[in-house]
């Protein structure tokens, strides 16, 4: 009886701890990445605001990932959004909250079978000649306990998704 009394204190005192460090991690992340590509903000806003070419850059939605999606609202408008449906990593939707024509889009992505939800914003800065600097950044927030915890673990994984991310999309507007 006494070691079963010692493990559940001792279980206890592990989940406070457990409680108390998840308490004092941050709540909220963000990442932000760079990339420069050749060419003009204009045209990139055009592409990242019409999310029929989202399908053909975005690794995300490669075939094997996407079983079906929809897009719904006009291009380069508030409310246009994507809604997919995946095996791989659930059932979701983008859509525009918020725009500035050829400088800035915010996207709200939610996955709807888990209630979370990323702001994802870019931004897009003219350098010279033809080429443009986009700046992606991803905000969201982390789920107590779990999900503080879990981050720690997931912050270099998120970096390298971002990066190929970027990277396809570069290669997609340079090509157009």
């Amino acid at each position: 009886m006494k070691i079963l009394k010692g493990l559940l204190i001792g279980l206890i005192l592990l989940l406070l701890v457990f409680l108390i460090i998840a308490a004092v991690l941050p709540g909220e992340y963000e990442v932000q990445q760079t990339i420069d590509v050749k060419l003009q903000p204009d045209r990139t806003y055009t592409i990242l605001t019409d999310f029929e070419y989202l399908v053909n850059w975005d690794p995300e939605f490669s075939d094997t990932n996407i079983s079906s999606y929809e897009i719904r609202g006009d291009s380069a408008q508030l409310l246009h959004a994507i809604s997919w449906q995946s095996v791989a990593f659930g059932n979701g939707s983008y859509e525009i909250t918020q725009l500035t024509p050829n400088e800035y889009i915010q996207i709200l992505k939610e996955y709807t079978d888990s209630n979370e939800f990323e702001l994802i914003s870019w931004e897009f800065r003219p350098l010279r000649g033809d080429s443009s600097s986009v700046i992606y950044t991803v905000r969201g927030n982390l789920g107590y306990p779990m999900g503080r915890f879990a981050h720690l673990f997931e912050a270099a994984p998120i970096e390298t998704e971002i990066t190929a991310r970027l990277q396809a999309l570069k290669r997609f507007l340079e090509s157009q």
